[in-house]
């Protein structure tokens, strides 16, 4: 999904991002595969003058750290 935030009130200097996802949304870690899935860096978005473009992936939770 592609998403535009208005960021009002601040001026962002600075992104970064962290992303949760698999290619099998039944993916998850168990005591076998306590590694299977894994939080990564994520740098699909775009700051600009009036906020943020993102495109975020399906079957993710992504958090940005905004400065």
């Amino acid at each position: 999904a592609s998403v535009d935030v208005e960021l009002r009130g601040i001026m962002a200097k600075q992104v970064s991002g962290r992303v949760l996802t698999s290619e099998d949304i039944r993916d998850h870690n168990t005591f076998d595969e306590p590694e299977k899935v894994q939080p990564s860096a994520f740098e699909d978005f775009k700051l600009s003058e009036k906020g943020l473009s993102v495109n975020l992936p399906a079957k993710s939770v992504v958090v940005l750290a905004i400065k």
